[in-house]
This record gives structure tokens, C-alpha cells and sequence, in this order.
């Protein structure tokens, strides 16, 4: 079974370098464009089911991406799927962050198995990873056939889907690199273990 994971087009607090987590801002102009794009170039993939965080840049993301489609495809919004909360710092400047709270936001981009939100009331790695996993997991029980669709959030799809191919929590942010919005990452699932098709495409963009 083939899974697609797409990460959700660029907002403001994006573009400015932001903590962003469970709230929102709004989604730039282009990634508009962006993600009409990348429907194009998913548009020919037979998908059985999509499924999306319920978080505004992520769900116009997802719908983005199917209106390029020529058949109705459902769509299931799953909380597990959420990004990462910040909690007391979502809204404010990486850099801001970084100067009250050095050590965790290095954990938080270094080092994930020792990052402690604690102080500002945040989600720790694991939390993310067992819910953002748990809704892929359910996703291809759900499924006759595939492939499946997942729209989400950039520290999550890169937690859940390193986490599927077997990465361990203290690597998770070392191999592969970064993914991009509206890029696509792709792996194949043989009922057994996930492997890496593709990882961060945006030739499309």
C-alpha cells in the first residue's frame, strides 16, 4: 500500500519564523497556487481516502489539493494528526523563544528524546509521535486497497513518518533533512514494515 503525506502550504507565522503548533495563521497566497499544483500531480493517484488535520492550514491544504481532483474522494479529519503544541509560546518568534528557553528549543530541533516542554505547558515528542502514528496505523486498517492521503504539519509528519520506517526518537531529526510545504513524501507499506519511496518532492512546484 502506498501512503502520500503532505505537509500544508506556507503561512505568515511561517514566514516569520514563528512557533506555530495547534494555532493558526493564515496561509500565504501562494501556497494557494502551491497546493493546486500539487493536486495536479497527485490528481492520475487513485485514492481510496484522505486524511487531514482538522487545523485550518492544513484542511484548506488537503481541500487545495483534492479540488484538482476529477472524482470525490472522502476526507476524515483526525485530531491525532495535529501539530506539535508550543503551548505558552505558539505565536511567538523562534528567535524569542530561543533566548527565554535555550536549552529546550535546542532539544526541540536537536535532540527530541530529551526536549521537556514543560516550563511553557507544551507536548513532548512522544505524544505527538504515539497519536500521529496511531492515525496512520488506523488509516490502513480502515482501507481495503489504498493508496491513502495524510495532510498534516511539518515537526509531526516528520516525527510520524520517521517513526514508521523505524527512526528512533533521538534521530528523528537527523536523517532525510526537512520537509517542505505542500512537498510530497511517499512510502510503501507490505503489511509488515513502512519503507522510503520518496521523501520532500516539490519538482512540482
Amino acid at each position: 500500500m502506498k501512503l502520500y503525506f503532505v505537509r500544508h502550504g506556507k503561512t505568515e507565522w511561517n514566514l516569520d519564523d514563528r512557533l506555530q503548533g495547534v494555532k493558526d495563521s493564515p496561509l500565504l497566497p501562494q501556497s494557494y497556487e502551491d497546493m493546486k499544483k500539487c493536486g495536479l500531480a497527485l490528481k492520475d493517484i487513485p485514492f481510496e481516502a484522505v486524511y487531514t488535520s482538522p487545523i485550518k492550514r492544513a484542511k484548506e491544504t488537503a481541500e487545495g489539493i483534492v479540488s484538482q481532483f476529477d472524482r470525490a474522494i472522502p476526507m476524515y479529519e483526525r485530531e491525532g494528526f495535529v501539530e506539535l503544541s508550543f503551548g505558552d509560546l505558539e505565536g511567538e518568534k523562534f528567535l524569542e523563544a530561543k533566548t527565554r528557553f535555550p536549552d529546550e528549543m535546542f532539544y526541540l530541533r536537536n535532540h527530541p528524546d530529551k526536549y521537556d516542554p514543560t516550563p511553557f505547558n507544551g507536548e513532548d515528542y512522544q505524544s505527538m509521535i504515539d497519536r500521529s502514528t496511531r492515525v496512520v496505523k488506523d488509516a490502513i486498517a480502515e482501507t481495503k486497497d489504498g493508496p491513502l492521503l495524510f495532510v498534516g504539519h511539518g515537526a509531526m509528519l516528520i516525527a510520524c513518518v520517521r517513526t514508521l520506517l523505524g527512526v528512533p526518537i533521538e534521530r528523528i531529526r537527523e536523517v532525510e533533512g526537512m520537509i517542505d510545504n505542500n512537498s510530497v513524501t511517499v512510502l510503501s507499506y507490505d503489511g509488515d514494515k513502512f519503507t522510503l519511496d520518496e521523501w520532500n518532492n516539490t519538482d512540482f512546484l
